[in-house]
């Protein structure tokens, strides 16, 4: 065991289940403790599924980061992607990685959710650093760095905008 792809949590045996009620050895009260059992049970399921899909969907992003431990290969993603991409709900999304904590291959405990960067959040620090190095260069150029050397595809107003709020937040 221990594969993302194995069934989460316990597995119910639904057939046996079946026999096991009509055989009369459940009267009234324990069947429907059973059934709220079984409830339980399949929602646990559910949500631990959806957090290992989760996991395996942010692992295959952010390989890179994983790989050198460098925040600068952090990919931006939003929830609203991941969701999309695992066919969720982005609230689903939301709950699932709110107040969890994944531990890295290198051993540091991070929260879940700063795996999954907004695209401003890694615009605003791409950007400190290049600025910090040549603070006159245009914003279509820098957008065309951000293309070619992170893939980050975004607007030369989008670039302006970043560059703004990180002036207000050093003055």
């Amino acid at each position: 065991t221990g594969r993302l792809d194995d069934p989460p949590g316990p597995l119910v045996r639904y057939d046996d289940l079946e026999s096991w009620k009509t055989s009369g050895q459940l009267d009234g009260p324990e069947r429907r403790r059973l059934r709220h059992l079984l409830k339980r049970l399949e929602t646990l399921n559910l949500r631990q599924s959806t957090i290992f899909r989760i996991m395996e969907s942010m692992s295959v992003i952010q390989a890179d980061y994983m790989r050198t431990r460098s925040g600068s290969d952090l990919r931006p993603v939003s929830l609203r992607l991941l969701a999309r991409r695992l066919q969720l709900s982005p609230s689903t999304v939301s709950r699932a990685l709110a107040h969890r904590t994944v531990r890295l291959p290198w051993g540091r405990e991070v929260l879940m959710i700063t795996l999954v960067p907004g695209q401003r959040h890694v615009l605003k620090d791409v950007l400190r650093h290049w600025l910090l190095d040549s603070p006159a260069v245009t914003d279509s150029t820098l957008a065309r760095r951000l293309k070619a050397e992170r893939g980050i595809d975004v607007s030369r107003r989008t670039v302006n905008a970043v560059r703004h709020v990180l002036q207000q937040e050093e003055g």
